[in-house]
C-alpha cells in the first residue's frame, strides 16, 4: 500500500547521488550529506534521506507507532526476539525531524534483471560509473522523484524555481511501509515514492 502525508521540508540529500560522493570527488552543493555518512563505495548505506520537521506535529511518529503495534501482532514477524532500534522512536529529544529513506543502489542478482529494466531516469555520471556492466549494483529504479505543481500541471523540481526543495517548503509526500529486522534490531522505514511541493511557510515559523 502507498500511503501519504503532508509536511515541512527541512533537509534532504542530493537528489540524485544521495549521501554517495565517490572517494577523490567533492559533495554536492543541493542537497545535504554529514561527512561522516558519506559513502565512497556502492552499498547498502548509499540512501536518499529526507528530513521533514516534526517539532510541532507528531502524526508521522504517532502513524509509525500504529504500522509497529500491527507488525509486532504477526507471529512470523521478529521471532527472534530483537530489541526495536532506538533510532528515530518519536520520544525524547530527538524527535523534531522525521527521516525519510531510499536506496540509491540494488544489488544484482540472478532474479534482479527485469527490476533493473524498470530503469527510466537519466543516470548521474556517478551513479552510471559506480553501475556499469558487471558491477556489484544497479541504480535503485524506484529512486523518490520529485515535482513542483506549476500552472495545475507536475513539473520536475529540476525545472523549477528554485530548482531544488528549500528549508520552509510545504510539500506532499507519498510513501510505503518497510520494517527492516537486522542481525541486532528492527526498525521501521518510511520509504518515499514521490515528493510534490505546493507551497512555503516563511522560515521563522518553522
Amino acid at each position: 500500500a502507498v500511503f501519504h502525508t503532508a509536511a515541512v521540508w527541512v533537509w534532504g540529500s542530493n537528489l540524485e547521488t544521495g549521501n554517495y560522493v565517490p572517494r577523490g570527488e567533492t559533495a554536492p552543493s543541493k542537497g545535504k550529506v554529514s561527512e561522516s555518512r558519506m559513502q565512497d563505495t556502492p552499498n547498502a548505506m548509499c540512501q536518499f534521506s529526507y528530513a521533514v520537521d516534526t517539532s510541532h506535529d507528531k502524526t508521522i511518529y504517532d502513524a509509525q507507532k500504529v504500522f509497529e503495534q500491527q507488525i509486532c501482532k504477526l507471529a512470523d514477524f521478529n521471532r527472534t526476539q530483537k530489541p526495536r532500534r532506538k533510532w528515530q522512536e518519536g520520544e525524547g529529544a530527538y524527535d523534531a525531524t522525521y527521516i525519510f529513506v531510499a536506496q540509491v543502489f540494488v544489488r544484482r542478482g540472478y532474479y534482479t534483471w527485469k527490476k533493473e529494466l524498470m530503469l527510466s531516469y537519466e543516470l548521474h555520471p556517478w551513479i552510471q560509473d559506480a553501475t556499469a556492466s558487471g558491477k556489484q549494483y544497479f541504480a535503485n529504479p524506484n529512486r523518490p522523484e520529485v515535482f513542483e505543481v506549476v500552472d495545475g500541471q507536475l513539473r520536475s523540481i529540476s525545472e523549477c524555481a528554485p530548482p531544488g526543495l528549500m528549508y520552509g517548503d510545504v510539500i506532499w509526500i507519498s510513501f510505503i511501509v518497510e520494517f527492516i529486522v537486522s542481525s541486532n534490531a528492527w526498525h521501521p522505514n518510511f520509504v518515499p515514492v514521490e515528493i510534490v511541493r505546493v507551497g512555503r511557510v516563511a522560515p521563522d515559523l518553522v
